[in-house]
Parts: structure tokens; C-alpha cells; sequence
């Protein structure tokens, strides 16, 4: 199990828009020895996880070694140049991607956050995806949700270096925009997540948590309790899962939880550059 927690709340050490938050990762039990399949990457205005296809472990390849080197890919571009990637997560997954030389396949959801403006700006393929949870009139409730990018059911696009023999081009990658508030809570997950629990059962996890001036108390703690939970139900195979319900939709017959590497980010958005009018 991985964690991490970047703890920042204070303009005067943070004088630009950005996120206070927490990650957590558990790998598939058959997975542990190598820490899974999945991978994120986390800072103050990015927000990314990648997962790695398992059906290459089938061609004796790791599955890991291309959604790891994704998401490493993302930590040094945005070393090396980050004006560059300023609001344009696509053109980030576009470079990460080609330098990404391993035989294999992943999906990725990249979130960016706008330094100057109440701006989140979004770019992913396949099944990696993301909420955005937001306090209206006085309740917190889900106010977007992303969905899945899918060739066919259970078969989500997938960024591959060998395109289109492996996989897909960034280019097929989903872009959104979205006007954040300060205190927007923006949550983002692997498939392990979205496919065993629902917007209700992690805004159940969630509130718990909410303190009364509206901050999440430790969203490392957050991220962690909705990866052990969306792993828990993956072991039951009586559970009325996300994925058993969209199967069933599709026409297949799928009782239980769906086993995988789940990994969850927890980000509550801090805006420090924000407009005169904004309550906070």
C-alpha cells in the first residue's frame, strides 16, 4: 500500500491556486510483490493516475513498467518545463506518452489546475476517471462525474506506444473544462475505485470528513479509506457492484465486486487568485 499526503492551505506559502491533498494505492493481492499495476502522479496543481493493462502479463510483460513510466514521464516534464504544460493536460499526456518506449498499455486521467483562474482543465483515456464534489446550498453533492471512455463493455481505450497495433493515439484522449470554487473537492481513481463503489457510497466515505469550515480534515485518510472499502467489496462475489450493474445493463450476467490495483487521489481545491465576487 502506497500513501501520500502534500499539505497546503496558506496563500502566503502557496501564492497561487492549487490542491491540498492525499493519495492512496492498494495493489491487486496477486499483484503485491511488485506494487501493482497502477500509478499515480500528484502536486499541487496536477492531479494523475494511469493504469496498466494486465492482459500483457499473458506475453510475460510487466503491465506496470508502461503505466509507471506515464505517470514518472509526468513528474519530469513538468520539471523540465512547466510553463509549457500550463492548462494543457492533453498536450502533457501527448509528451509522456511519446516517451514512453515500453511494450505495453495503459489508460490515464490527468486534471490540472489553473494557478490564476477557477479552472480545471481535464484530458483522459479509458476508465481512469474523476468527480468533482461541491457544497450547493449548503449540501454537498456530486456535480460531475466522468465516464468511461469504452470500445465495448469491459474494454476501455488504452494509451499503447505501438499504435494501432497495442492500443491508442492521445489524440482519441476526452477533454473537459470545468469553473471550480474554492473548496471544490476533486477526486481521482483507477477503475479499482469507480468500478466497486458508486457517487453515493464515496460521498457516505467523504462527509464524515468535511470539517465544519468546509475542508476535508485528511484526505490522506480520505483517499485511503475509499481504496480499502472499493477493494473490500471487490472480494465479495454477492455484491451489487458499479461494474455488476453496467454489466447487466449491457446484457451480461455479473454478480460481485471486480478485483483490481485501486488507486484514489483526494484533492480539495484552494483558489488564492480568485474573483472579488467569490463568497468563500
Amino acid at each position: 500500500m502506497i500513501s501520500l499526503l502534500f499539505l497546503a492551505a496558506h496563500a502566503s506559502v502557496h501564492p497561487f491556486n492549487h490542491f491540498f491533498f492525499g493519495a492512496h494505492m492498494i495493489p491487486h493481492p496477486d499483484k503485491v510483490h511488485k506494487g501493482g499495476e497502477d500509478a499515480f502522479y500528484a502536486d499541487q496543481t496536477v492531479l494523475s493516475v494511469a493504469d496498466g493493462v494486465g492482459g500483457w502479463a499473458n506475453h510475460g510483460i510487466d503491465p506496470s513498467f508502461y503505466s509507471k513510466t506515464l505517470c514518472s514521464g509526468i513528474g519530469d516534464l513538468l520539471k523540465e518545463n512547466p510553463k509549457k504544460y500550463e492548462n494543457d493536460p492533453k498536450k502533457l499526456m501527448f509528451d509522456t506518452w511519446a516517451r514512453d518506449k515500453h511494450i505495453g498499455s495503459s489508460t490515464l486521467v490527468i486534471t490540472y489546475l489553473d494557478k490564476e483562474k477557477p479552472v480545471l482543465k481535464t484530458a483522459y483515456v479509458g476508465d481512469s476517471g474523476y468527480m468533482i464534489i461541491r457544497k450547493v446550498n449548503g449540501r454537498w453533492k456530486v456535480i460531475f462525474e466522468s465516464e468511461e471512455q469504452q470500445k465495448g463493455f469491459n474494454f476501455p481505450y488504452q494509451l499503447a506506444y505501438l499504435v494501432p497495433e497495442h492500443g491508442d493515439h492521445p489524440r482519441v484522449a476526452i477533454e473537459k473544462t470545468h469553473q471550480v470554487q474554492h473548496n471544490d473537492i476533486v477526486i481521482v481513481g483507477s477503475d479499482g475505485l469507480f468500478d466497486n463503489l458508486d457517487a453515493n457510497q464515496i460521498m457516505e466515505i467523504l462527509l464524515p470528513s468535511i470539517g465544519s469550515d468546509d475542508i476535508i480534515i485528511k484526505p490522506d485518510e480520505i483517499a485511503k479509506a475509499l481504496a480499502e472499502k472499493a477493494w473490500r467489496y471487490g472480494h465479495d462475489q454477492t455484491y451489487d457492484s458499479p461494474f455488476a450493474r453496467r454489466a447487466k445493463a449491457r446484457g451480461y450476467y455479473y454478480i460481485g465486486g471486480k478485483l483490481d490495483d485501486t488507486t484514489v487521489i483526494v484533492g480539495q481545491v484552494v483558489i488564492v487568485s480568485r474573483p472579488k465576487d467569490q463568497d468563500l
